[in-house]
């Protein structure tokens, strides 16, 4: 969510992706040129921020359409809002 004392509340959320799994040279959220500074400064702003780290599959799938459905229904879901 954006911060309280942001001049105003943007409608278009941010999502910061990662695979610090797949990419052992990707900086972490925390390390510098991680997502959490650039996070926080959006936030400050008035944007809804989201940072995902994406995990792999514990076994591949065979084909690109199941490694989408891996993480659109297991690691995106779990951590994007939903309105009601």
């Amino acid at each position: 969510m954006s911060t309280p004392k942001a001049p105003r509340e943007v409608p278009t959320p941010l999502v910061f992706l990662s695979a610090t799994d797949w990419d052992k040279t990707a900086p972490t959220a925390d390390e510098i040129g991680g997502f959490t500074a650039w996070s926080a400064m959006y936030s400050s702003r008035g944007y809804t921020c989201i940072e995902v780290d994406l995990q792999p599959p514990a076994t591949m799938p065979e084909t690109s359409a199941e490694v989408m459905k891996h993480f659109v229904e297991r690691q995106f879901r779990s951590c994007l809002p939903t309105s009601s």
